[in-house]
């Protein structure tokens, strides 16, 4: 169980955890989203900036 476990034992399931994950998840940059993430706008369509608002 998460969180009832030994400290030793979390850091060897996190050491494992990391283990399994392909080269390309190390090397995430600060920005970089950590899964695959689509933006949407307030109608739900894609949108290349979350934060750029379209002014009538």
């Amino acid at each position: 169980v998460v969180g009832a476990e030994p400290l030793e034992a979390a850091r060897k399931r996190h050491d494992s955890s990391r283990g399994e994950l392909p080269i390309a998840a190390l090397r995430i940059s600060k920005g970089d989203p950590a899964l695959p993430t689509v933006m949407l706008d307030e109608d739900h369509s894609s949108a290349s900036h979350p934060y750029q608002r379209v002014v009538d």
